[in-house]
């Protein structure tokens, strides 16, 4: 009797238990002993696996140790400057001038402040800083000669950044202003900017920019005092000409009484009337003056005449107006105050001015990198390496693994087989 054939069994593959596997019952909920159950499981694969992670870190941290000794240190130095505020002694001069050339001052060292922010930024100035102190053998170490000065120029130029600059004018004052470089020469920097700064204020006297201000002031009040002078000049030449106007009708009107009494006179004696004094005759008062008057009277007040013609008061007068009207003073208020505001501008040429600039800090050469990237380099290679190195040993337990879950379930495979064959067999005999 045949026994019933029984179905051949079928196995899973996935189904097979496996102590590796983590939360087979595929839980949703995640308890803190299988958190703690995966983290001794990450700690004790990694314990395993560390000579493969420790070789592959100390490869990377290696090599970023040899890249970290290579990098050149970087150093930063810096200078500070600012602008002082000067007072001028008011109680010394008139409190307009004063207030003024205050005004004046500080214009001008505004002015001057940010033309030397620019200068001691500018390439060309740079360049004649670095020629005139020598300091090219001091950046470069090779001194054969073969380094162009312009490029070592230009990245002296693009290392150097000012901070601290206001943006309104008003608040240069008493603001310190830093002047930075970064470079790989801390000695050499800080010789340089220091040069740098200083000869930027030597090119610039303040001096010089405020005498030319007060030369400009000086003639600004002669103009002044000129043009009122002049006004002053017209109005006594205008006096002059009409006392000149005066003196000359007056002296008109006495040439023609003296020309009156010489044709009176010569009637006179023309008629021989010698000695007729009718000139209180009322009767005859309509009479003509030769005939009423006599050729001797009219002599007599002729020569009179004459003799006040040529020693006459107003000729006279005449004469000394002239004199007296070129030697008067001027009296005007006005002239008389640009007289004592040209003074006051004169002696602000006597006064001692601060320099625009003064060195707050100078700079001192740093000791220490500001970017000192060494250890965090070296750091991240080790980083870097831990986590390559784990990368590198899970991919390895990874392919392992499958290995050997490929080989079991080939092995399952053919053992159900051999069993299925077996009882297949079995059943057939």
């Amino acid at each position: 009797m045949n026994a019933p054939k029984n179905p051949p069994i079928q196995i899973d593959p996935i189904q097979i238990p496996s102590d590796k596997r983590f939360n087979e019952t595929q839980n949703d909920e995640i308890s803190l002993f299988e958190i703690v159950d995966y983290m001794v499981r990450i700690v004790d694969f990694m314990i395993r696996k560390r000579s493969i992670i420790l070789s592959v870190a100390i490869i990377f941290t290696l090599l970023a140790a040899g890249y970290a000794l290579s990098i050149t240190p970087k150093y930063k130095t810096t200078i500070s400057f600012l602008m002082p505020q000067e007072t001028l002694p008011v109680e010394s001069f008139s409190t307009k001038s004063t207030a003024e050339f205050q005004k004046i001052i500080k214009e001008t060292k505004t002015s001057l402040y940010q033309n030397f922010l620019m200068k001691i930024q500018s390439f060309n100035f740079q360049q004649e800083v670095l020629e005139s102190g020598n300091f090219l053998k001091k950046f470069v170490d090779n001194s054969d000669g073969s380094v162009n000065s312009d490029a070592v120029v230009l990245e002296i130029n693009k290392s150097i950044s000012l901070t601290g600059v206001p943006a309104k004018n008003t608040e240069l004052f008493n603001k310190p202003v830093f002047l930075e470089m970064e470079g790989s020469k801390p000695e050499a920097m800080a010789e340089f900017i220091n040069a740098l700064v200083k000869t930027g204020i030597k090119t610039i006297r303040i001096e010089d920019h405020l005498l030319n201000t007060i030369d400009q002031q000086l003639k600004k009040i002669s103009s002044k005092k000129a043009i009122l002078l002049s006004q002053e000049k017209i109005k006594q030449l205008q006096q002059k000409k009409n006392q000149e106007q005066q003196i000359s009708q007056k002296k008109k009107k006495i040439e023609n009484e003296i020309a009156l009494l010489k044709k009176d006179l010569a009637l006179a004696r023309s008629m021989n009337i010698e000695e007729n004094n009718f000139k209180y005759d009322q009767p005859l008062n309509k009479a003509p003056r030769w005939y009423l008057f006599g050729a001797k009277i009219l002599e007599a007040e002729l020569n009179l005449l004459q003799s006040q013609a040529k020693k006459s008061d107003v000729i006279e007068s005449a004469k000394s107006i002239d004199v007296i009207e070129e030697a008067k003073p001027i009296d005007n208020t006005q002239i008389k105050n640009l007289d004592m505001e040209f003074k006051t501008w004169e002696s602000f040429k006597t006064l001692k001015h601060s320099n625009f600039v003064i060195i707050n800090q100078p700079s001192i050469p740093p000791t220490q990198p500001f970017q000192n990237k060494r250890n965090v380099i070296i750091f991240t290679g080790l980083l870097a390496g831990l986590f390559f190195g784990s990368t590198i040993a899970f991919f390895q337990h990874a392919r392992r693994t499958l290995n050997a879950k490929r080989n079991l379930v080939s092995e399952v495979n053919n053992k159900t087989k051999s069993f299925i064959f077996k009882r297949s067999s079995q059943t057939a005999s």
